[in-house]
């Protein structure tokens, strides 16, 4: 999909924007015809500004600023945050967590876990009344599980994790949004990005009180034919909470249909424009944003190999292509541990790439009903 800007007036003269919007119906035509010196020799002065002034927007908007590496360091040094998964072994592979302003990536098998590391991640930022963004793109979320993985972080009696009270403190906190194709999520994606650039949700700000629940605002849009047309605005899901996270399970669910078999162009378009939306939100607003995806068959490939004593074939690599290798920051495989004792629900999980630290890291997880816990490597 095309990324389009909303131009306001007091930006470009309005005489102009009509001009410009009909010879242009995206950013990136305009783009390639300021590359190519089309824009060049305009005997119009005020036509001329605006064409300068939209190059400005776009660059200050889309563009990330050129940084020094000292001012990088110093930022990273004074500002990251990081957010806990709430399982020791998994923030010790993360570096004490998911990181704010970076993709990261969770791929592995069906039932390898991935949807329970997310829910559990969501519910750890949310019972710290920060905001959470949740693209269930595969119908996994549920709300009862999350509820349970927060009571248990927080020392819960069943009875008290049971009430009322509890369920909106940590709820009212998760957005839930769902789609089935692409096209789908670019327009919630879109719808996001709106009203992060609006200033509903400013880091360290304030968004607009309501009453209304996420969960009861999410149940709303899936009862909507088609989904889209009575899609909540994203204050109204999630009250004063501001986001921190954002997550999409399973990206790979909606981009693969796209792709097909033989990889088709518009179908890397877009895929490259969610990625970029999702990078975008994540760099400017503070996010730690986090996808999970499926592996596929490599054909013998040992570039993703799996960790000693796993379910996971060698011949199995992360689905989306080349295309989509160099899109997140962190990428970490989750496999299901074939363990000799009969345990139930042991998984390990591999860093495969980082920026900060070496691949090859594993940690050890049981999945069980409060949620994950981290449990020591076995002996080799």
């Amino acid at each position: 999909m095309p990324q389009t800007v909303n131009i306001k007036s007091e930006i470009l003269y309005p005489e102009d924007i009509s001009k410009i919007s009909a010879q242009y119906s995206t950013i990136e035509a305009f783009l390639y015809d300021r590359c190519m010196g089309r824009l060049k020799g305009i005997e119009d002065a005020h036509l001329r500004e605006s064409y300068e002034k939209l190059d400005q927007y776009i660059t200050s908007t889309l563009a990330p600023q050129p940084q020094s590496g000292l001012q990088l360091y110093q930022q990273a040094s004074k500002d990251l945050r990081v957010l806990p998964t709430g399982c020791e072994s998994l923030d010790e592979l993360f570096g004490h967590g998911v990181r704010e302003g970076q993709v990261t990536e969770l791929v592995g098998e069906s039932s390898s876990g991935k949807t329970q590391v997310l829910m559990q991640l969501a519910a750890v930022t949310a019972l710290r009344g920060e905001g959470v963004i949740f693209f269930d793109l595969t119908n996994s979320f549920r709300a009862e599980r999350v509820l349970r993985m927060a009571a248990a972080t927080s020392g819960l009696s069943p009875e008290a994790a049971s009430s009322e009270s509890f369920a909106k403190e940590v709820l009212s906190n998760i957005a839930v949004l769902r789609a089935h194709d692409i096209h789908h999520v670019l327009s919630l994606m879109d719808m996001v990005a709106r009203a992060l650039e609006q200033h509903h949700f400013q880091p360290g700000g304030q968004a607009p009180t309501t009453d209304d629940s996420s969960a009861a605002a999410a149940q709303a849009s899936q009862q909507a034919p088609g989904g889209a047309s009575i899609t909540p605005s994203l204050s109204g899901l999630l009250g004063s909470a501001v986001p921190s996270l954002l997550i999409l399970d399973s990206i790979s669910s909606v981009v693969t249909p796209v792709l097909g078999g033989k990889q088709h162009s518009q179908g890397h378009v877009l895929m490259l424009s969610l990625s970029r939306i999702v990078k975008q939100c994540a760099d400017r607003y503070k996010l730690a944003a986090v996808v999970s995806n499926h592996v596929v068959g490599g054909g013998g490939s040992s570039i993703w190999p799996p960790p000693a004593g796993s379910s996971s074939s060698s011949s199995t690599k992360p689905a989306l292509g080349e295309h989509w290798r160099n899109q997140c920051s962190w990428r970490v495989q989750l496999s299901v541990v074939q363990s000799g004792d009969g345990g139930i629900g042991l998984r390990v999980a591999e860093r495969l790439a980082s920026p900060l630290h070496a691949p090859g890291a594993q940690a050890w997880f049981r999945i069980i009903e409060e949620g994950l816990i981290s449990i020591p490597p076995p002996q080799r």
